[in-house]
């Protein structure tokens, strides 16, 4: 009986340890979202960013990632962005959905958005370029706390545009200001019947009184003769005639059109991921 009870103890004590070495990779995957290596934020500021970042990225189980840094390390901010997504385990579900910005205060300091998953069809090339000339002004003025502010807002107003459904790139005709933030409406045209009477009558009351000044102003004259009554027959004979080509001028104008929306342009990451991306200078 002792003997048993020892065996019990024995198996309980290996199951807990197999559980505590299993949740070891779990707990080795979760990354803060707000990574300032960089050191380009107050503690106050790191903190109520990490928290914005990850409320944000819950709700919308999309992750939203910050990272800043002094050097690349040789990478380019295209695959340094990448592989620190890739390999510190972000992205929610089976395609990995998520951004994140890089920050790189080198000699070219610069930024990069890479995407992966979801974001790839939520941020669109064009999504990513509006958001760099939000950013940008910005980082130029040293205010990184307010860019990365507005970087997680524009991602989060985008991401859930996307996910209900009515996405539309920050290329449309309409103003985004107007149409979300003002919750603006254009006002609706409707037709009056009444409009199309009136108009005409006072067409048709304007039109008469022209003609009317107009006959008033003419005087009658008798007819005189004309260059037929001075023509003789066979007077005129041509002897020669031709049509002189005097030149041809051809002028093309060029049509710009519009860089196509909607559309992410994207390529594959040293993890052989698909991401999408853009980025820049500030």
């Amino acid at each position: 009986m002792k003997m048993k009870k020892i065996l019990q103890r024995c198996m309980l004590l290996t199951l807990t340890s197999a559980f505590a070495l299993l949740s070891i990779p779990a707990l080795a995957l979760e990354q803060d979202n707000l990574v300032d290596s960089a050191g380009l934020l107050t503690t106050e500021q790191a903190v109520t960013l990490e928290q914005k970042l990850d409320e944000v990225s819950g709700r919308l189980s999309f992750d939203i990632v910050v990272v800043t840094t002094e050097n690349l390390g040789g990478s380019s901010p295209m695959a340094y962005a990448d592989d620190y997504y890739d390999y510190n385990g972000y992205g929610w579900g089976e395609e990995h959905d998520g951004c994140l910005l890089l920050i790189h205060m080198d000699e070219n300091r610069g930024y990069w958005i890479s995407t992966c998953g979801f974001g790839v069809r939520a941020l669109t090339d064009y999504d990513i370029s509006s958001i760099g000339d939000t950013i940008v002004p910005y980082l130029s003025a040293g205010d990184y706390d307010g860019g990365l502010n507005a970087f997680c807002d524009s991602v989060e107003d985008l991401v859930l545009r996307a996910q209900n459904g009515d996405k539309y790139s920050l290329d449309s005709a309409d103003s985004r200001d107007n149409l979300e933030h003002l919750n603006y409406a254009a006002p609706v045209k409707t037709f009056d019947p009444s409009n199309l009477i009136i108009g005409g009558l006072l067409g048709l009351t304007v039109a008469l009184i022209t003609v009317g000044v107009l006959k008033s102003q003419l005087k009658t004259v008798r007819r005189k003769a004309a260059a037929n009554d001075y023509y003789v027959d066979g007077s005129l004979v041509m002897t020669r005639s031709f049509d002189q080509f005097m030149g041809r001028h051809v002028s093309r104008v060029k049509i710009e059109r519009d860089p196509p929306s909607g559309s992410s342009s994207t390529h594959t990451s040293s993890s052989g991921r698909s991401h999408g991306g853009g980025g820049g200078h500030f």
